[in-house]
């Protein structure tokens, strides 16, 4: 109980992103099995037909590698942030559609919208961020 979050809404927000991180890594994962064996044999097929020249798709796939792992890093912090502002999205969804009337009785609708404003801006901003870091990679 210590380490649950203030809102339940934000725990189950929580728990449906890490689903779709799960099933991000599955595809990616399963994908990558597959391709591995073809490009194998594409690094044989060179290989056999021209002897060195093998070298430069294993050096860009190394320069690949390197710069994949020095981009994880930002990325990581990317969708970090961005989990944290949806959870907190749905948190104040949650929040204020559970205590309606209150909102409108101290009129207090403008904060609340302002909130969820800032933070599809700021999960838009965010989710720009990681669309740039990943597909500088391809």
């Amino acid at each position: 109980m210590e380490v649950m979050p203030e809102s339940v809404s934000a725990f189950s927000s929580n728990l449906k992103e890490f689903d779709s991180v799960r099933n991000f890594l599955t595809s990616v994962t399963m994908t990558t099995f597959i391709d591995f064996p073809f490009f194998i044999l594409f690094l044989m097929t060179i290989s056999y037909v021209a002897g060195q020249l093998v070298l430069i798709p294993v050096a860009a796939v190394v320069i690949i590698l390197i710069y994949g792992f020095l981009v994880h890093f930002p990325l990581k912090k990317v969708v970090e942030s961005t989990y944290r502002a949806n959870s907190q999205k749905n948190a104040t969804l949650i929040e204020s559609l559970s205590s309606v009337e209150t909102i409108k009785s101290f009129n207090a609708e403008g904060m609340i919208q302002r909130r969820w404003e800032q933070a599809g801006g700021f999960i838009a901003k965010q989710g720009v961020k990681a669309r740039t870091l990943s597909n500088s990679i391809n």
